[in-house]
């Protein structure tokens, strides 16, 4: 996704077992998130023209949330990521003669999944009217990789990314989300702070639409099914 300006960590310095800022508990606890989804249904409900299906969501997830943490943490291959790949920490440099991509704030970066940057990178920074067009995104990296050596069938990394999706949007809802109030956004957007997943409330509609469709497409694939034999 980008040209990495020196990646390899100092002498001494150490990777996170799981990459990212929101895994392995770090900043959420992911088993309240029917509590989180309840509380977010209370504050945003109008805001989001939130159905009545899809009021019931949280205990959607919660009944799948060992599974869907089963297959996130089996998710192979693994490689290096940065973990916390958004808008916030890219710079441009449209001086060069082709422009140049530098990602900083590699404090979060470990051994996991390309689509977790991936998904964390289209969940926080593309705009909320093309979010829903992620397909293409996702497709054009999935090439990339290909073109460069690395072995990857579409419908593998886009189920990969679909999970990596549906795990960190749990932790939106229980990290972000629930402890917020409607009006809060507004601040949020002022200060250009986080990623779109908390500064626009039709960017957090599209989050929830998307993250239903996966729900649905992984129910009725396999990844489930192979989980319920472990």
């Amino acid at each position: 996704m980008a040209n990495w300006n020196n990646p390899i960590p100092k002498s001494g310095a150490k990777l996170w077992n799981i990459g990212g800022y929101w895994t392995g508990g770090k900043e959420a606890n992911k088993n309240d998130i029917r509590k989180a989804w309840d509380l977010t249904v209370q504050n945003f409900h109008h805001e989001l023209q939130i159905s009545e299906s899809s009021k019931n969501f949280g205990s959607v997830l919660e009944s799948r949330l060992s599974d869907i943490t089963f297959a996130f943490n089996n998710l192979q291959p693994r490689t290096i990521i940065h973990g916390d790949y958004r808008l916030a920490n890219i710079f441009i440099d449209r001086n060069a003669n082709e422009s140049q991509i530098y990602a900083i704030d590699w404090q979060w970066c470990g051994i996991g999944h390309a689509a977790m940057d991936v998904a964390s990178f289209i969940a926080t920074s593309v705009h909320e009217n093309t979010i829903e067009d992620s397909l293409e995104l996702v497709h054009f990296y999935q090439k990339v990789l290909t073109d460069n050596g690395v072995p990857y069938l579409w419908e593998q990394f886009w189920q990969a990314y679909q999970i990596c999706w549906i795990d960190y949007f749990i932790f939106t809802v229980v990290g972000n989300w629930s402890a917020m109030q409607a009006n809060d956004i507004k601040l949020y957007k002022k200060e250009e702070k986080y990623g779109l997943h908390v500064r626009s409330h039709a960017h957090m509609k599209n989050l929830l639409t998307q993250t239903e469709i996966f729900m649905k497409d992984l129910e009725t694939s396999l990844v489930f099914q192979l989980t319920e034999r472990h």
